[in-house]
């Protein structure tokens, strides 16, 4: 079997899942560590999260054994760049929320009610595509419906 990338959004963060199961891969640690699950010192291990939010630093090899999915070292990078991008995004959202509240309630809303142009605003903003003029951005949006 190989690893299928499928995004689920979590309650702040959508981290990628590992193949079909409900294991998410959340991270990786910078030097190596120790497995929790073989307790081998390895150089490269990810921090996974099983579907009951458990998280345990394993390596590649004991990723395969506890989810079924093999895990190769490209798509593993793959998935960590995805994680932390998922991490990124949710803290420039959470900031322009912070800063904005008023302009981003009304783009949620407007993106619940699946108006596709709220949700490509609210993408950019996430994505830091338009950094330092956020506010304007979204005005233009929300004066122009």
């Amino acid at each position: 079997m190989t690893t299928q990338i499928t995004i689920t959004t979590a309650p702040d963060i959508a981290y990628p899942r590992l193949g079909t199961t409900d294991w998410r891969i959340t991270g990786k640690t910078a030097d190596g560590g120790i497995c929790d699950h073989c307790a081998r010192t390895l150089k490269h291990c990810y921090t996974v999260t099983n579907p009951t939010g458990e998280k345990m630093t394993v390596g590649r090899g004991c990723v395969k054994v506890l989810t079924g999915w093999t895990l190769t070292a490209a798509e593993a990078a793959r998935l960590v760049w995805q994680a932390e991008r998922e991490v990124l995004r949710a803290a420039n959202w959470a900031a322009f929320t912070a800063a904005h509240p008023e302009a981003a309630t009304e783009i949620e809303a407007d993106c619940n009610r699946r108006i596709p142009v709220a949700h490509h605003i609210r993408q950019d903003i996430s994505d830091g595509d338009v950094r330092g003029w956020e506010l304007k951005y979204a005005r233009s949006y929300l004066d122009g419906r």
